[in-house]
């Protein structure tokens, strides 16, 4: 078996060294209602003693339904509190009053820029009647999506939860997408360690800092 994952590194490429918090615990939820029950619940798990170092956000961080999502914006229900007037000061007030990372679910579909994605040749791969289906290898569509993102690293978002993006007629849609976050996060920094947890696995993926998670 080693001598096979030789072969495919040595096809797709070695695997990028995972930030340190990324070997730590992390927990998840979906339906957080407001910023107070979020933070009493990283609170929760701090004093509790669980050994807790990011928590993840699914929908709840920029939207709820539909009609609230913002593609590259925040939620303020769970994303702006009384004290922390904005999104990059509270991600760094959980960083410093309880030691733990804030990573983001992403879809790779658009809601607020349809008109665009539909207009501009090879960015719509898919439209389900719901979603607009973003076609990540698309090297325009790449530098579009990196620019947008680039203020959500910088206000904090450590690393992005990548999810929904397994189109059957696009095989490497997980590499293309985590390729252009790591573009995004060298718009930020040259330095900073790109990571990413995704729900399906194409080979390459961990050249971008993708992992693969599974239920």
């Amino acid at each position: 078996p080693i001598q096979k994952f030789t072969v495919l590194k040595d096809l797709s490429g070695a695997a990028e060294v995972p930030p340190f918090y990324a070997f730590g615990f992390m927990a998840t939820y979906w339906g957080w209602k407001s910023q107070i029950q979020v933070e009493s619940n990283i609170s929760s798990f701090v004093k509790e003693g669980y050994p807790l170092d990011a928590f993840i956000m699914d929908y709840d961080w920029f939207g709820t339904n539909h009609s609230d999502y913002r593609d590259f914006g925040y939620n303020p229900q769970t994303m702006i509190s009384a004290n922390y007037k904005t999104p990059k000061a509270l991600i760094q007030h959980y960083r410093q009053a309880y030691k733990v990372r804030f990573g983001g679910i992403r879809k790779p579909v658009t809601f607020q820029h349809q008109q665009m994605v539909v207009r501009t040749p090879w960015w719509l791969l898919a439209w389900n009647q719901l979603a607009y289906e973003m076609n990540f290898t698309s090297a325009s569509l790449q530098d579009w999506y990196a620019l947008n993102t680039a203020h959500l690293i910088s206000d904090g978002v450590e690393f992005f939860w990548n999810d929904e993006a397994d189109f059957a007629n696009q095989f490497f849609a997980y590499f293309w997408w985590t390729f252009s976050q790591r573009k995004s996060s060298s718009l930020v920094s040259n330095t900073r360690r790109v990571w990413s947890i995704n729900r399906a696995f194409t080979p390459g993926l961990q050249r971008n800092g993708g992992v693969t998670w599974s239920r």
